[in-house]
């Protein structure tokens, strides 16, 4: 149980969680959120990702967190780090997991340890242009969540419904996006 002077579940305070939800509700611009990130090729397979200034309302909020990227040596990189896929699957699962922990503490569900192991199929085919009615991207993704709690059965799997309408990224990757690729020369 928290102590009566902490007030956080999960690391949230549900009453700061709430008077923010109950802002954007009332302030709808204020919840628009804007994400940034340069990319910087550093030859063949190595990028270095920076996050950018982040927009929540029309605010910035500052961001400089560094991400590297590269493919495994059989996929043409030095492995010296996590490949693209592996990011993306990194990101729908730190999503779940906060999102989980986030509405699990709105709920009032204490949680005390929370593993989510995501993963991917990709058919190299279509990546490498093997085969053109190979689509290049993930051919199914799944999600593995294993928590530890005193909480019924009934209400971790509420908890876990829930998760599906508000985590951004699992939306994300559930339905089509558009996106809009532009080149600039320089």
């Amino acid at each position: 149980m928290n102590a009566p002077n902490n007030p956080t579940i999960n690391g949230f305070d549900p009453a700061v969680v709430n008077a923010t939800t109950q802002q954007l509700a009332a302030q709808p611009e204020l919840a628009i959120a804007e994400f940034r990130v340069s990319t910087t090729w550093r030859g063949a397979s190595r990028v270095t990702n920076t996050t950018l200034p982040l927009l929540v309302g029309g605010q910035p909020i500052a961001r400089a967190h560094i991400v590297e990227c590269d493919e495994p040596v059989e996929l043409f990189g030095t492995d010296e780090a996590a490949n693209p896929a592996e990011l993306l699957l990194s990101a729908l699962g730190s999503c779940i997991a906060i999102t989980c922990a986030a509405n699990a503490a709105m709920m009032g569900i204490e949680l005390r340890s929370l593993y989510v192991e995501t993963d991917g199929m990709i058919d190299l085919r279509g990546a490498l242009g093997v085969d053109e009615a190979t689509h290049a991207g993930f051919a199914r993704v799944g999600c593995q969540i294993v928590v530890e709690s005193d909480a019924s059965s009934a209400q971790l799997e509420e908890l876990v419904a829930s998760i599906s309408s508000t985590s951004p990224i699992v939306d994300s990757v559930s339905r089509a996006i558009g996106l809009n690729l532009k080149l600039t020369r320089t």
